[in-house]
């Protein structure tokens, strides 16, 4: 390339879109906006992969003798297959951020002043690069999806992914399940297939792969609480195979509850409902906060300890000492904090209606939330 000083303003481009959230967070929407495939994994399993294959494109770009890290494409067809994605939405997000990428480029590289022709080099570099990422991309994909095909395992999983989107053209038999049973829906905060080993190893048999991003698992005996603790698993009561399909989008929400509650280890979709509820309408947790707690403020750290030991309190069923226990303090610390959470907000009343318990704790749990944000 003739202009060398040019050329370093591209590099330093191409390597900061690698380093910049909001630069990286552009492609992965180009990618998600294209391929509804791709669009239904989880958005931090798409960044994970667009981030790899960025990267293996600067550095490439860098060492113009070393040409792209092909090692990201395999990893990226392999974590596709393995997710069920079809390969033709696979290429629609890439294709779709490959677009992305060089237009970011070709803007960029005008404003900061690079000579047309040495931004068109570079253009035709960048675009070998991909193309030959997109080739990789192409063969790794069929030889993980050969290798896969040649066991019943592809098969049965394909159904119980249909199965679960409620495809009423497949029949719990394909999956490798007797209508005629019941059993427990899982699904797992695993996101990466190379993680899968360990969860999966504890989720005693049954059928389990990727199902929209995350591992899931159905099988009719529920594993040992104490081999999941690292990582969130919510399962579902024991159910026929005609309803799998229904609990399996609230089993989604309760482990979106669960994360965001930093909660790990098993946990049964019943013990989550509420949370799933009350997390369906964050809003409407605000306008009860705004009601109820109108004289706690957020800037004052004692009135977020009333806040965090009234809801607490709540959870425990109103008994002082497993929410000491809790929050490591006295009893005499929690009925201190109490009296004052009443003083300032009306809170304690033992007789009133389950509505206004529910209400209550609602409001503490959004205003909490909204304060640690």
């Amino acid at each position: 390339m003739g202009d060398p000083a040019g050329r370093a303003v591209l590099v330093e481009i191409v390597e900061a879109m690698c380093g910049e959230q909001n630069a990286l967070d552009a492609v992965v929407r180009a990618a998600r906006d294209r391929s509804p495939s791709v669009a239904a994994l989880p958005e931090c399993e798409v960044r994970r992969n667009v981030a790899a294959l960025l990267q293996g494109v600067a550095r490439g770009f860098a060492d113009a003798s070393a040409g792209p890290d092909l090692a990201a494409a395999d990893a990226l067809a392999a974590d596709r297959v393995a997710q069920g994605v079809p390969l033709d939405g696979l290429l629609d997000g890439f294709q779709a951020g490959r677009a992305h990428l060089l237009l970011v480029l070709t803007g960029q590289a005008r404003v900061r002043g690079v000579a047309s022709e040495t931004l068109i080099d570079a253009l035709v570099e960048l675009d070998g690069f991909t193309t030959a990422l997109q080739n990789r991309l192409i063969h790794a994909y069929r030889n993980h999806e050969l290798s896969l095909a040649r066991t019943g395992y592809a098969w049965r999983l394909q159904a119980l992914r249909g199965l679960l989107h409620g495809d009423h053209g497949v029949h719990a038999a394909e999956a490798g399940l007797d209508p005629a049973k019941r059993y427990h829906f899982l699904i797992a905060d695993v996101t990466e297939p190379r993680e899968a080993p360990r969860a999966e190893a504890a989720l005693n048999g049954g059928i389990a792969g990727f199902v929209d991003g995350y591992l899931c698992c159905v099988t009719q005996r529920l594993p040992a609480p104490d081999a999941l603790d690292h990582v969130a698993v919510i399962a579902s009561p024991a159910r026929p195979t005609n309803r799998l399909a229904a609990v399996y989008p609230l089993c989604q929400s309760a482990l979106a509850s669960a994360r965001l509650r930093g909660l790990r280890g098993l946990r049964s979709l019943t013990a989550l409902s509420a949370f799933v509820a009350v997390d369906a309408h964050p809003e409407l947790g605000l306008v009860l906060a705004a009601d109820l707690l109108p004289r706690l403020d957020p800037a004052k750290s004692f009135h977020r300890l009333l806040a965090q030991t009234a809801c607490t309190y709540l959870e425990h069923g109103r008994q002082l000492t497993p929410t000491a226990a809790e929050l490591h303090i006295h009893s005499n610390t929690v009925k201190h904090r109490l009296r004052r959470m009443n003083e300032l907000t009306g809170f304690g009343a033992h007789d009133e209606p389950i509505t206004d318990t529910l209400h209550w704790w609602w409001a503490l749990d959004a205003w909490l939330r909204r304060v640690t944000e």
